[in-house]
């Protein structure tokens, strides 16, 4: 039988897929170890021939030639070739498919995982606890620590994205990216390598240094994320929540309280022999049981920068010089690197002097009101104790506060109480104790180890004489400014401050009477000058008046000189000799007023009752 070969021998393959049907396509608890189907591919070649084509092998025809056998043979040969080419593709490409389709599955579990970190602090505890955030930013490796100077360069160089920190501030972690095998640079999002975030411990970080780090990364805030804050509640979660967490804390504390206290009231009971019910009388403990911790720590009064003192620059009135000086050097201390930059650095102390009642802590209460800084008010009084180095611990405590708050500025009152002069005589004892901690203020203004931390120091004193030399030089007390007695036009817009809430007549009439007792009092304080006013007010609620008149005024001048007489009714009870003397006196009195003038003290009247 003859061979037909017009159609040659064909192979189609036809890749059949074999799926265990125990297991579903996507099975999203075990996809990332598993593939959602174990696909095995076994290709069956179906061979076919044509129809005209005779399947006995048996009758073939004696005429088929030798090179038309081994035309077939090649043909056969070379398709059978590309069916095996053509199932490799097939199959590479559905391994392919198969670990697109994984990655996609463990890319949404990461992604799942991450958003439930972010959105719920349980989900990111037991997640935690569970070990699956081990390696991610959330719950990174520990590593070895870094110096102050690298974490600014990381700073500097914007590779921050993800910080912690704890103790409220006083630890600092930084926690950077890394390959298995090395680091990554950057954040390292689009790798293909697996990554490995790591904490590390900022060593050894100057405590005046906050200022520096919160401005470099204020400079960057968008790509940093501050996570595992270890700080009070409200900082952390809502308001909401944190009254319920808190509500659940007290609640618990109370029952444990409660529970202990039921357990352990029959043990009492067997070792003391009294009645638990009744209350115990207080036994004063004896000084070692005390807390002693308190006495090295600084008693002076904390305004932060958001409180106000209720006093304004404007209530300071009559030496407008003083004013600008201060604000000037307030200014200075707020944009310190505005002034840095044109070389222009800040005093560190500024030292006030004049004398009782020219308004020297009236001032300090201002700055405090209109700084914008926090501040920290002291007497010169409350470092010196009866135990020895209290002292110098409170003066390092009260600066170590003010360096972790910086910028801010530091008032010392009646300074003289601290830094009077060593070696003199010890008037009132504690001299030993008293230079210890004149010691240690000279040693924060400018010692060794002080650094440049913006700190400005204010000292208010009417004894400048007895202050120690020391102290008083530049580098500590760089200005020095007396606040004196005020001039006419001083003593005016003083009268006018304090007259703000007293009722006049008319607002020319009160212009008028401030004008004169402005001449009348040459060498009055601030202080004298507002106790007139308040004086005359009282002598007006006296006489039951609605308003201020000239006499009210003049009476209150006259108290205030100690001049003022006591009453019509108790001069009845004068000797007429003693009278004359008085008339005598005050005459003479008025007669050498009118031949030798004092243009400090101009004479007003005299009264003489005969």
């Amino acid at each position: 039988m003859n061979f037909n070969l017009s159609k040659p021998i064909t192979f189609i393959e036809a890749p059949t897929v074999y799926c265990n049907s125990s297991k579903t396509l996507v099975n999203s608890s075990s996809s990332r170890n598993k593939p959602p189907c174990k696909a095995a591919f076994k290709p069956k070649l179906r061979f076919f021939r044509a129809q005209n084509v005779t399947t006995a092998a048996s009758n073939h025809s004696p005429s088929c030639s030798s090179s038309d056998s081994a035309a077939v043979s090649s043909n056969v040969e070379g398709e059978d070739a590309e069916s095996t080419q053509l199932f490799e593709k097939l199959k590479d490409a559905e391994r392919q498919r198969i670990n697109n389709l994984e990655e996609l599955e463990r890319k949404a579990d990461l992604q799942l995982e991450r958003q439930l970190v972010m959105a719920s602090c349980w989900s990111r505890a037991l997640l935690t606890l569970r070990g699956k955030l081990k390696g991610t930013e959330w719950d990174p490796e520990n590593s070895h620590r870094i110096d102050f100077s690298d974490f600014m360069g990381l700073l500097n160089s914007s590779n921050v994205q993800f910080m912690e920190y704890s103790n409220y501030g006083q630890t600092v972690s930084v926690i950077l990216p890394y390959y298995k095998d090395r680091k990554v640079d950057g954040t390292g999002e689009n790798s293909k390598n697996e990554i490995v975030f790591r904490r590390h411990v900022v060593d050894r970080m100057p405590i005046d240094c906050w200022n520096d780090v919160w401005q470099k990364l204020h400079q960057q805030i968008v790509n940093v994320d501050v996570l595992n804050v270890d700080t009070v509640p409200a900082e952390v979660y809502s308001s909401v929540a944190t009254a319920v967490i808190w509500s659940m804390r007290l609640a618990f504390s109370i029952a444990l309280y409660v529970w202990i206290d039921n357990m352990m009231r029959p043990i009492y009971a067997k070792l003391i022999p009294c009645d638990l019910g009744a209350p115990s009388q207080k036994v004063r403990q004896p000084l070692k049981r005390r807390a002693l911790g308190s006495l090295g720590k600084s008693r002076a009064k904390f305004i932060s920068a958001e409180e106000r003192t209720g006093v304004t620059f404007d209530d300071f009135a009559g030496q407008e010089y003083i004013k600008r000086e201060l604000q000037e050097i307030v200014r200075i201390l707020k944009n310190d690197e505005e002034f840095q930059n044109k070389g222009i650095y800040c005093p560190k102390g500024v030292l006030l002097h004049g004398p009782p009642g020219t308004g020297k802590t009236l001032l300090a209460k201002a700055i405090a009101g209109e700084a914008g800084l926090p501040f920290f008010a002291a007497n010169g009084t409350d470092f010196v104790e009866m135990f020895v180095g209290v002292a110098a611990s409170r003066v390092k405590d009260l600066f170590a506060n003010a360096r972790s708050f910086a910028p801010s500025i530091i008032f010392i009152d009646e300074i003289d109480a601290i830094g009077s002069k060593r070696g003199g005589p010890d008037i009132g004892g504690g001299g030993a104790e008293r230079e210890q901690g004149l010691l240690q203020i000279l040693t924060e203004m400018d010692g060794f180890k002080v650094s440049t931390s913006q700190v400005l120091v204010i000292g208010a004193t009417n004894r400048l004489d007895i202050l120690d030399p020391a102290l008083l030089r530049k580098g500590r007390f760089d200005k020095i400014i007396r606040v004196g007695l005020p001039s006419k036009d001083g003593r005016l817009a003083i009268l006018k401050v304090h007259a703000r809430n007293k009722f006049f007549r008319s607002e020319e009439e009160k212009e008028t009477l401030l004008e004169e007792v402005a001449a009348l009092t040459e060498d009055f304080t601030g202080a004298e000058l507002q106790n007139i006013l308040n004086e005359a007010g009282i002598l007006t609620a006296r006489k039951d008046l609605d308003y201020i008149r000239r006499e009210e005024l003049l009476e209150a001048l006259k108290r205030q000189k100690g001049t003022f007489e006591t009453g019509q009714e108790d001069s009845t009870e004068i000797p007429e000799e003693l009278k004359l003397r008085l008339a005598y006196r005050e005459a003479a009195v008025a007669v050498l007023a009118c031949y030798f003038p004092d243009p400090y003290r101009p004479f007003t009247e005299v009264t003489a009752l005969i």
